[in-house]
């Protein structure tokens, strides 16, 4: 577990400081590329090879092509150059490697090769102490899954401004300005509470009002927090108050006219 803690880099990389190999490697790559660059600078430099480059397109000076770095050239010195990788459409221009840098190069990708090698290695050992210890760690997972989801729990009851209310199996609701969790989410504004008490001697509930009037959010409230305390999510109800919303299964909705 210490070589997984430890095996990869802020980055998300396998850690060259866990892994010295890799990180050996990585180095000798990057000296290798800066060299390159290096190189294709002091070339473009030179005074002779001012009138060899193609440069009345306007593009980039250096490009890469199949992993080679080339610049690019009047077709008439390409071959004075180096090596041809590729050509424009009207053939006036050659992307030519230079002789200089093609030894780099070829050292390069074999460092880049090593590289890979060992990165595979390492993945390979990862992955058979994975296995090796699968149960375990299905175990941890499973042990933080749950501790996010009571997190999950805790914040969104803290973003409704929730309570935790009192839980039996009587068939009892009795909150004091109840508001719809969704409308609270939504950050409206004004959203008024509602006052429920139903269960025990007051087995029914009757909504009057106009149209709009809320008499559906009340209802969907009511379902709402019967699912929110299966889920052990606060409530949003008025605090310092008494609140309960009791065990319900299973919970059902019978909606028509």
């Amino acid at each position: 577990f210490d070589v997984l803690t430890n095996a990869f880099d802020d980055e998300g990389k396998l850690s060259g400081t866990t892994f010295p190999g890799i990180g050996r490697l990585r180095a000798k790559v990057r000296t290798y590329k800066r060299d390159i660059l290096s190189s294709i600078d002091s070339i473009l430099s030179l005074p002779s090879m001012k009138n060899k480059l193609a440069v009345e397109s306007g593009g980039a000076l250096t490009m890469e092509i199949n992993g080679r770095l080339v610049i690019p050239v009047q077709q008439s010195y390409s071959n004075s150059v180096g090596i041809v990788h590729d050509a424009s459409r009207s053939g006036k221009t050659a992307y030519v490697e230079p002789s200089e840098i093609v030894g780099p190069t070829n050292e390069l990708r074999q460092a880049e090769a090593e590289l890979r090698a060992e990165e595979a290695r390492v993945w390979r050992q990862l992955t058979e102490m994975i296995v090796l210890h699968r149960e375990e760690i299905e175990r941890n997972v499973a042990s933080v899954g749950q501790l996010d989801v009571t997190m999950a729990r805790v914040k969104l009851g803290k973003r409704l401004q929730g309570v935790v209310p009192t839980v039996s199996e009587e068939g009892v609701v009795s909150v004091k300005e109840a508001r719809h969790p969704i409308l609270l989410l939504r950050g409206l504004e004004g959203v008024v509470g509602s006052d429920v008490d139903i269960g025990k001697n007051k087995m029914g509930l009757i909504l009057t009002g106009p149209n709009s009037g809320g008499k559906t959010i009340v209802l969907k409230l009511l379902g709402l927090y019967a699912l929110m305390v299966r889920d052990a999510i606060p409530v949003p109800s008025k605090s310092h108050e008494p609140a309960r919303v009791d065990f319900f299964s299973p919970i059902l909705a019978d909606i028509g006219d």
